[in-house]
């Protein structure tokens, strides 16, 4: 493991799902093992478009992360490669499923729906 993934082996938790085994342990390692994301709620929207697909009824549908302020329901974007501005028809988190939840704070992960085309 320490080749393959770059960890210690004495970094890793013996976890099981399935048992139990270690989970009491899980979230703790994660609070202390991972940093929150950066990035500022006060300065002006930025994003992260890391991945689109279209949907039959919501036309093209961007996952993004919010780096930088936030992203509401009826916000117009504009594509740093382009120019081209859209506007943000409907704004949501992946749970697996889409639930609308018409804003993205700093940090948060989700999805939006455009005029994309």
């Amino acid at each position: 493991m320490a080749a393959t993934f770059d960890v210690s082996p004495g970094d890793v938790l013996a976890v099981s799902a399935k048992t139990g085994l270690g989970l009491e342990a899980l979230l703790p390692a994660v609070v202390e093992r991972i940093p929150p994301p950066g990035g500022s709620p006060a300065l002006p929207l930025r994003l992260l478009l890391f991945d689109a697909f279209h949907d039959e009824y919501r036309g093209v549908v961007c996952l993004v992360a919010v780096v930088d302020g936030r992203l509401r329901a009826g916000d117009r974007l504009a594509a740093a490669s382009s120019g081209q501005e859209y506007e943000a028809l409907e704004v949501g988190i992946l749970a697996p499923e889409a639930h609308p939840t018409g804003e993205l704070l700093t940090g948060q992960v989700g999805g939006s729906s455009s005029q994309l085309h």
